[in-house]
């Protein structure tokens, strides 16, 4: 197990090293391996920020047809990795975790949504009532402003049967996001990143637990990651 182990720490390092270097979708190399112009995939132009694309039309400012389209479906140019949902004031928004490394998100997805699942359990714990906004893969990252909602995901790396988890809870607005650790064993160069920069640039794995054993694990730390989100929560 130690050698597997050794080996995924050494596959999360080189993605960590990738994910220092901007890129101009406002979030560094999006871990499931988005280009800086995913949203091009829905027209020229994207903003994958969330706001609103280029003019299409040069000077004039776009076509009439481009024009409506924009207005009668924004979302048709926000990139897929952005939520198209900034949530409900004083709710969570439950964003889907950030995978990584871009090669095991398909064997990732199936436990990355039962961590999605859980996390929300916990929040629902953590502020009874709140309405919370479960966001669909690949949906990680709230828009330019901000969310509404309070943003909670995780950092989720798997190297075969090697994993590790870390929380990322949030407040609303355009605010710095605060890192907890829930599964393996890390070392965070800082506990907060600033809004819309990859938090598993401020992670540092020393070791790796059982992919089989995550969810148990997760389950024996999760009062804190529980007070970290009540610590964020607006009053």
């Amino acid at each position: 197990m130690r050698k597997v182990l050794n080996h995924g720490l050494l596959a999360l390092a080189l993605t960590l090293v990738g994910a220092a270097c901007k890129s101009d979708s406002g979030e560094s190399n999006p871990p499931e391996g988005e280009s800086a112009g995913a949203g091009a995939a829905s027209g020229a132009g994207a903003d994958a920020g969330g706001g609103q694309p280029a003019a299409q039309g040069g000077a004039a400012g776009g076509t009439t047809a481009e024009v409506d389209l924009m207005k009668s479906d924004p979302d048709r140019f926000i990139a897929p990795e952005i939520s198209h949902s900034k949530g409900a004031a004083g709710g969570i928004v439950l964003l889907w975790p950030r995978i990584i490394p871009a090669s095991a998100v398909a064997e990732a997805k199936p436990l990355a949504a039962q961590i999605q699942q859980r996390l929300g359990a916990v929040a629902q714990r953590a502020l009874p009532g709140r309405p919370i906004d479960v966001r669909p893969d690949p949906e990680r990252v709230c828009p330019r402003g901000g969310c509404d909602g309070m943003p909670v995901n995780v950092v989720f790396s798997r190297n075969g049967n090697a994993c590790v988890v870390v929380a990322v809870i949030g407040s609303p607005g355009e605010t710095p996001q605060r890192l907890v650790p829930w599964a393996g064993v890390i070392t965070l160069r800082s506990d907060t990143v600033p809004f819309r920069d990859p938090p598993e640039s401020q992670i540092t794995v020393k070791d790796f637990i059982p992919c089989d054993q995550l969810l148990k694990v997760m389950t024996d730390n999760e009062s804190f990651v529980e007070a970290a989100i009540r610590a964020m929560a607006p009053q």
